[in-house]
């Protein structure tokens, strides 16, 4: 009983999923769907090819003179059609050579515009117009595709690859020596840092006190002789005797000493 319900189970999983896969593959091709080309007019085609030949053939006989006079004018009148169209054919045309003749042109139908494919040869290589019109004769498309061999491919697919790798290992390289530098970051903040310390450490040292004058010693008294030194101590102590006799204690009063007092010597120190 079990075995027959897993069996439903799984073939209702199945059908849903086949149902989903088939909803996807449709709404893709519908999404993928291109604009059917609805076939020209014979004479609308003759017109409209003849037209686009003329106006390729002018384009593609002018110098630069004239080429850059019909990009100014049509960056004046903001035509950035044919403004982008001719920049991009001025720049190409050191890759293609000399004009020398028109090989095919084609007009068909996109949707409600024109679409006129030019083929012309130049002197190294074929060059692909593409020239989109509306109804009004506006142009809506101009794109210029050169066509390059294989080997020319290839050799643009190598360049671009080498420029691209180049760059990228120039740019590694400048980041790795950037890296290898952090190194002296710390140096050069310590160095920074000290030199702002300095003037700080510089402000608030104290300032030595000035030196004490050094006092002049006075000059020496005049040397006295011994002599005289004696006679006016023996005067002072006559002076002295004098007052005392003058009081009544027995001494006599008088310049010369009587008291058998005798000075013998004076020793200065």
């Amino acid at each position: 009983m079990r075995k027959g319900v897993s069996m439903k189970q799984w073939f209702k999983k199945a059908i849903l999923c086949f149902s989903l896969a088939l909803s996807v593959l449709m709404l893709g091709a519908c999404g993928s769907s291109e604009v059917v080309n609805m076939p020209l007019e014979p004479s609308v085609k003759a017109s409209l090819e003849q037209s686009v030949e003329q106006f390729a053939t002018e384009i593609y006989t002018e110098d630069t003179e004239q080429l850059q006079a019909r990009i100014t004018s049509a960056q004046k009148s903001k035509d950035n059609v044919t403004y982008n169209g001719l920049t991009n054919y001025i720049n190409s045309r050191d890759r293609l050579g000399a004009f020398q003749q028109i090989l095919s042109v084609d007009a068909t139908t996109v949707g409600e515009e024109y679409s006129v494919e030019v083929d012309a040869q130049f002197e190294k290589r074929v060059l692909e117009l593409t020239l989109g019109l509306s109804e009004s004769g506006e142009i809506t498309e101009m794109t210029f595709n050169p066509h390059y061999t294989i080997g020319e491919e290839l050799a643009n697919a190598a360049g671009n690859l080498v420029v691209g790798m180049g760059t990228v290992f120039l740019v590694l390289i400048f980041i790795a020596w950037l890296i290898s530098l952090f190194k002296y970051i710390p140096q050069l903040e310590e160095k920074f840092r000290k030199k702002k310390e300095a003037p700080k450490a510089a402000a608030s040292a104290p300032v030595p006190a000035a030196a004490p004058a050094v006092a002049v010693a006075p000059a020496a008294a005049q040397a006295v002789s011994g002599a005289e030194l004696q006679a006016v101590i023996a005067a002072a102590i006559a002076a002295y005797e004098a007052d005392e006799g003058g009081a009544g204690n027995g001494f006599t009063a008088g310049p010369t000493l009587n008291n058998g007092l005798v000075i013998r010597s004076i020793r200065r120190r």
